[in-house]
């Protein structure tokens, strides 16, 4: 890897010159690592967010390493300003003369500065998408040796717990052949009936065992629904089926990790030490869409359902699309997805719903007249019914 110092002076904004820009120039270089996994997608992800932020500062000079070789780069240091690194920065830097963000929550590394994104609200998040779509047997497969993965399986269990939905929890540990979780899996999916719904902590989880089941004979996803964590693209488009995944902003993760450190480089407090983000949206692909049916009336009224379900439309309509009695919609639709298609309208605008509660400062009113509701307070009422809190409170689980 060539290792050179990447200054943003180029990247002044247009019509900024003078001596304002003049004066930024002449500004002592600051220079920057951002230490990474960088074989990983996030990593890319976070250093595009890097990136984003130190592209408006003319005197930054950046340097992107792997997060082992920095370690042992000890040359590198002395002039070193600051430090964006994946994980808990350990021992080597717990007395450095440079300030540190860490990219990567560890619950043992409380001192340090550290922005991830939240992963008991991506659990909460990954239970709540799967029990919205129905599923009342579900399970989590999860790494327990990393802090944020194991969170995330722990979140999603309890979530399901709450529904009162049983849980079926299969941890990968240290020094255990790659497949071998799976065969317990295997067991429990085959000890009850089908469908079942799993969620993987991580992409590369899911994606092993989309293979596992394929192998076994089990349909994907009219038997078995699977759902990954951190939306990689090369990981989900690259699996069969494509793997539906939780997306996690890991560019905006970059970002604040930047504007962080460059309040610590000025000596400027923090407002807070460690800063927890909300989990993006489901990135919904085949290995959960409910669309793979064989049926094609079936599929043509889910597809008008998803398309037009925050337009106040009625089941009556999509009976209609679809070239069916609303008699005969209502029995296909409980044969196959297990709910009418007035509930899964009703699905669709709750989810859209918590989508922009997570995601907007939009008022209930506002996020009422965007997903097909009268007003804020009759979604307030259908959502603390629907959902077992109100949406203030569900809001605040993503904005703590």
């Amino acid at each position: 890897m060539a290792l050179r110092w990447l200054r943003f002076m180029d990247d002044a904004p247009a019509g900024d010159s003078g001596p304002t820009k003049q004066k930024e120039l002449m500004k002592k270089p600051i220079h920057i690592i951002v230490a990474q996994l960088w074989t990983l997608e996030l990593a890319q992800e976070i250093g595009m967010g890097f990136m984003d932020y130190a592209g408006t500062k003319m005197n930054w000079e950046c340097l992107c390493l792997p997060k082992g070789l920095f370690l042992e780069y000890h040359d590198q240091w002395k002039n070193l300003d600051g430090l964006v690194i994946a994980g808990e920065p350990g021992p080597l830097l717990e007395n450095s003369s440079f300030p540190v963000i860490a990219t990567h929550w560890d619950p043992d590394d409380v001192e340090n500065p550290m922005v991830d994104v939240d992963p008991e609200a991506t659990g909460i998040l990954a239970a709540e998408h799967l029990l919205a779509g129905g599923h009342r047997r579900l399970a989590v497969v999860s790494q327990s040796k990393w802090p944020a993965l194991k969170k995330r399986a722990e979140a999603f269990a309890k979530r399901c717990w709450q529904d009162d939905v049983a849980c079926e929890q299969i941890w990968i540990e240290k020094d255990v052949p790659p497949d071998a979780p799976f065969e317990d899996l295997l067991t429990w999916i085959r000890s009850g009936d089908l469908p079942v719904a799993v969620f993987c902590s991580e992409d590369a989880t899911a994606h092993r065992l989309l293979r596992v089941l394929r192998e076994a004979g089990l349909h994907i996803p009219d038997d078995v629904a699977v759902l990954g964590c951190e939306d990689d693209l090369k990981v989900c488009k690259g699996s069969f089926p494509a793997l539906s995944s939780v997306h996690l902003p890991y560019r905006q993760v970059g970002f604040e990790a930047a504007r962080m450190l460059d309040a610590k480089i000025n000596g400027n407090p923090l407002k807070d030490k460690q800063i927890f983000l909300p989990p993006g949206n489901i990135t919904e692909r085949l290995s959960t869409n409910l669309i793979a049916t064989s049926d094609p009336q079936l599929r043509r009224a889910i597809e008008f359902i998803r398309r037009h379900a925050c337009e106040n439309i009625t089941a009556a309509q999509a009976a209609r699309h679809a070239g069916l009695t609303a008699r005969t919609l209502q029995s296909r639709f409980h044969a196959k997805i297990g709910h009418g298609p007035s509930q899964e309208i009703q699905r669709i605008r709750l989810t859209k719903a918590k989508e922009l509660l997570r995601q907007t400062p939009l008022s209930l009113d506002e996020i009422a007249d965007a997903t097909g509701y009268h007003s804020g307070h009759y979604l307030s009422k259908i959502f603390k019914r629907k959902v077992g809190q109100t949406a203030r409170k569900y809001r605040a689980t993503f904005h703590h």
